[in-house]
């Protein structure tokens, strides 16, 4: 059964639309949007969308301020993977070894903070660092002598890993960290 069948088979009328001819009806209406407004139900629906889009659009141009949370600071890991190594150095003994990073901590320092080569400790090197950290040549030599003597030690204890360790942060100036 098709929908042809519903139809008779020669139809009494047959009306044409043609877009391009106006009908008399759309000359008397000035456009889709009178012919809305006609009726006060219909008006005052598409006036009262009107004003919510409008009040949107208003409220909704105005830039969003989100909430900014707050970064904790990272912490310092090195400074505690520092910390843990120096204790396990410690605890183990090996104060030999210790001592030997410390020391070469502190001439990587010289090189970079006062562009000093201290691969030979001879006295103009024991001059310039002097001259650069504020001390005494005869303090800046003893502490040279000082570092040359735990270097050649081959068992150091955990007094003078302790005292090494004082010495160089006596003889760095205040505020500047080393070892």
């Amino acid at each position: 059964m098709s929908v042809y069948s519903n139809f008779s088979e020669y139809p009494q009328s047959v009306s044409w639309y043609n877009y391009r001819v106006k009908s008399e009806n759309e000359d008397t209406q000035k456009s889709s949007w009178s012919s809305l407004l006609k009726f006060p139900p219909l008006r005052y629906a598409f006036l009262l969308i009107l004003a919510l889009l409008t009040l949107y659009a208003i409220f909704q141009s105005k830039r969003r301020q989100r909430i900014i949370q707050v970064i904790q600071q990272p912490g310092n890991a090195s400074l505690e993977f520092v910390e843990t190594v120096g204790l396990l150095y410690l605890n183990k003994g090996n104060h030999r070894n210790m001592a030997d990073k410390m020391i070469h901590h502190f001439f990587e320092l010289v090189r970079t903070r006062y562009a000093l080569n201290p691969k030979e400790l001879h006295t103009e090197f024991t001059i310039s660092l002097s001259r650069k950290t504020g001390q005494s040549i005869a303090e800046t030599q003893s502490f040279i002598d000082y570092l040359a003597y735990i270097r050649q030690q081959s068992v150091l204890s955990e007094e003078d890993l302790r005292n090494l360790y004082h010495r160089i942060q006596k003889f760095i100036p205040h505020g500047n960290s080393a070892v």
